[in-house]
């Protein structure tokens, strides 16, 4: 998993992202041609939404919600820990299962490569879901009747968000794998399926732990 040897400065990133969101089809070949580009480059694409947008978010949540205290600095830390730590391992879970999909339907790029790419469709979505996400907050604060129509407003943007995600990653793997689109779409769907399949079983878990607790008048 060997990272780029020429790492992207913040504004080269940020003007990757751009050109992703706004020109896919001409960019994302042009980043799968680029050999220097890799798992380092991957995972800061993903940790830079952290820093830009999670870390205020968490704060502007505590505020509102009157947890401000010595204590926050302590659960600031804790909080982006967790979810860095949460970001890489889902998004390596994620790779690797595409990956190994890819390899069986003839795919020869790097992991490393692969990870980059991925990267390059969700790490900028991601950064703009969290911006929402505050501007809903603040709204949502300031003014207070229309809380009903920014929940509305809120899944529609998530919902368009992830399926403008999905197009992207798509383009994003045939452009490395140039295996054609419909394999793209499997090399996604198995990981999305999988992780899933896996969030399901630890909330019917949890469920199902719950139950016996209350009827054991717990």
């Amino acid at each position: 998993m060997k990272g780029g040897e020429n790492m992207m400065s913040f504004s080269e990133r940020i003007e990757t992202w751009k050109k992703v969101l706004l020109s896919p089809a001409t960019v994302l070949p042009e980043e799968a041609g680029k050999a220097e580009r890799g798992f380092k480059d991957g995972l800061e694409n993903y940790g830079t939404p952290i820093i830009l947008v999670y870390l205020p978010l968490t704060v502007i949540g505590m505020l509102l919600a009157g947890q401000f205290s010595i204590m926050i600095p302590i659960a600031l830390a804790f909080a982006l820990g967790s979810m860095a730590f949460g970001i890489a391992l889902v998004t390596i879970v994620y790779t690797a299962i595409s990956y190994v999909v890819s390899m069986i339907m003839g795919g020869k790029a790097a992991f490393g490569k692969l990870y980059y790419m991925i990267s390059l469709p969700f790490a900028p979505l991601y950064t703009i879901s969290g911006l929402a996400s505050i501007v809903f907050m603040v709204i949502g604060v300031l003014v207070l009747p229309i809380k009903g129509v920014l929940g509305m407003v809120s899944v529609l943007v998530t919902l368009l968000l992830a399926i403008y995600g999905l197009y992207l990653v798509t383009l994003s793997l045939d452009s490395l794998y140039k295996y054609g689109k419909l394999k793209a779409v499997v090399a996604w769907l198995v990981p999305t399926m999988v992780l899933a399949g896996i969030v399901l079983l630890i909330l019917g878990a949890a469920f199902l732990s719950m139950i016996g607790l209350v009827s054991r008048g717990y």
